[in-house]
């Protein structure tokens, strides 16, 4: 039996040629300047490429100053074809603050990498105080604000994302617990389809959860987490919760196991999700390592597996291999592989 395809089936992919250069300096103890450049050409007039500069500065050892300006070119972009960002911190023995700013125009395009969000601004500042009261079985307490907040370039606010840890405390065993607030925000430009046939409508949203948290000391053979959060989502309630267990019966061998579930409520509909994860890391040797991933996400029906081979056979030089594989899980009993991939990735350290 002979199958004919025909010519308007065929999809034709032009040769292209890729280039990557980087280069970095460093300037006095702790500071650095660098410059990238990439090209995707695959014609006169099918082409990409981006130009960049970026400095690390740290004036002192608490405190770093940090930038970055680049600029893509594709062919008949040359308005709004650009970003930036800024940052500054310090981190001392019981303050710690930073702010982070970058600006991400419409037409700035990095094809040779990778964008999540463009026309958007976005600021993130966080303060962080530890002070060590004498308290008995209390090492430190620990509050904390912290804000991620999204703008379009004309200055209209689109989501922001906040937490407020009213109080957190360590132990001297090194058990940690946490109580926050989390106020949030989020504007809807179009209808948000957060389930089949359940829709959030477009408008503006504020919303506070709760949240709670406690860890046991991570250092022992078994150890772990949970995690309880509250309160508004949208025009409706949610509520999460997470628990996790690690058992390290060696420094050789890793296993952590997870679930995930969330309950949410909206007057347009109510659903429930949960995510199994399991991670196994196996150190052969200190050159050596092999860690693997596994996850199952009943909401989107999805099943994945994720392993990695490391082998370090000198200094600054690498041998990776990498196995991915995905199923399609309606149920367990009629998964499907939807994809597979090998990846081998070598790398090799010249010195000059």
């Amino acid at each position: 039996e002979e199958t004919l395809i025909d010519d308007d089936e065929l999809t034709f992919v032009p040769s292209t040629n890729w280039t990557v250069a980087r280069v970095k300096r460093n300037i006095g103890e702790r500071s650095s300047i660098g410059a990238i450049f990439t090209n995707r050409q695959a014609g006169s007039d099918d082409y990409n490429r981006v130009v960049g500069v970026d400095a690390d500065i740290r004036p002192r050892q608490e405190m770093n100053i940090g930038g970055y300006w680049t600029m893509s070119e594709d062919p008949g972009d040359d308005r709004d074809n650009w970003a930036m960002g800024a940052n500054v911190g310090w981190q001392g023995p019981r303050w710690r603050w930073s702010f982070d700013y970058t600006d991400i125009r419409e037409n700035y395009n990095p094809e040779v990498g990778f964008l999540l969000r463009d026309g958007i601004k976005r600021y993130k500042p966080e303060v962080n105080w530890e002070p060590r009261p004498n308290i008995p079985g209390i090492r430190n307490l620990n509050f904390e604000a912290q804000s991620d907040v999204y703008t379009l370039t004309d200055g209209t606010l689109e989501s922001m994302s906040s937490s407020v840890r009213l109080l957190g405390l360590t132990t001297n065993s090194e058990e940690f617990l946490m109580f926050s607030v989390n106020p949030n925000f989020e504007r809807l430009f179009e209808p948000f389809e957060i389930r089949d046939d359940i829709v959030i409508a477009p408008g503006d949203y504020d919303f506070y959860h709760w949240s709670l948290f406690f860890r046991t000391n991570s250092s022992r053979v078994v150890s772990g987490d949970t995690w309880v959060q509250w309160g508004d989502f949208y025009d409706g309630y949610k509520k999460s919760y997470r628990a996790g267990i690690t058992l390290r019966p060696s420094p050789y061998f890793t296993a952590e196991t997870e679930w995930s579930h969330n309950d949410i409520d909206l007057p347009a509909g109510a659903f429930t999700t949960n995510v199994y994860q399991q991670r196994v890391r196996v150190s052969l040797s200190p050159n050596v390592s092999l860690n693997t991933f596994w996850q199952y996400n009943d909401a989107d029906e999805v099943m994945s597996l994720n392993t990695r081979f490391n082998w370090i056979y000198r200094p600054g030089a690498d041998l990776f291999i990498v196995y991915n594989h995905n199923w399609g899980t309606p149920d367990f009993r009629s998964a499907y592989t939807s994809d597979t991939a090998l990846i081998v990735k070598f790398t090799y350290l010249l010195w000059f």
